[in-house]
């Protein structure tokens, strides 16, 4: 579960989408909770950019009214309506929290055990000479990844094996052209995503916020715009 409530954050939402993407790298695990309290959810976190069918948004709003909540998401999953509840056994006051309509207990607890892979696919043919890899990223696609890679979207899926081009996931790695710069490096041009910032860029490519700004002449880091350019340090 990650909590977001820090308030020296710009715009948060770059790094959640990073934050679920190493955590489903490094763990194994697709499932996971994004906790905030109403403000965040309303004003500053932008879940539609980052909430797949395995992330469960977990909202506090301290109404006293469970599963009454001033924000509305399909994957909203948890209320905690109140700091003052008492549980019998512990002493003082504790958080109490209630399922939204449509979920359970259950579909939120995870048994310690990697969750179930998909079914074997047949391998990919290879690559051509010269493909590099590439990380599917939120809001890509394949027509995009084609037009920035030089190739078109039947050659990626042809090369990756993918069955249906209108359904990538993020985070899955495919290979692209290397000659268009698909796989990044110093000089390769990024066009900025919904939900971008310098803080996730950075940690994506290895690098740091003031290397970027320097590079791109940006007077605030913590003010880009989706549809423009950078180009990588």
């Amino acid at each position: 579960m990650l909590d977001m409530e820090h308030h020296t954050f710009g715009d948060p939402n770059g790094f959640v989408a990073e934050f679920i993407r190493l955590f489903r790298e490094r763990t194994g695990r697709r499932e996971i909770a994004v906790y905030a309290n109403q403000y965040w959810f309303t004003r500053r976190l932008r879940p539609n950019e980052w909430a797949d069918d395995r992330v469960a948004l977990w909202c506090a709003q301290y109404n006293g009214d469970p599963g009454r909540v001033d924000f509305a998401h399909p994957r909203l999953a948890l209320h905690q309506h109140s700091q003052e509840g008492n549980v019998h056994g512990f002493p003082g006051k504790v958080d109490r929290n209630v399922t939204m309509a449509g979920w359970s207990i259950g579909s939120l607890i995870l048994d310690g055990a990697p969750a179930p892979g998909p079914a074997p696919q047949p391998s990919p043919p290879p690559a051509p000479s010269g493909w590099i890899d590439y990380t599917i990223r939120w809001g890509d696609t394949l027509s995009g990844i084609a037009a920035r890679t030089g190739t078109s979207v039947g050659e990626l899926a042809r090369v990756n094996g993918i069955p249906n081009p209108d359904r990538i996931q993020a985070g899955a790695v495919i290979r692209v052209p290397a000659a268009a710069g698909g796989g990044g490096g110093s000089g390769e041009r990024y066009q900025i995503r919904p939900g971008d910032t310098l803080s996730a860029l950075a940690i994506r490519w290895g690098t740091t916020v003031a290397a970027i700004a320097a590079r791109n002449g940006i007077a605030d880091p913590n003010f880009i715009r989706a549809g423009d350019w950078l180009t990588r340090p």
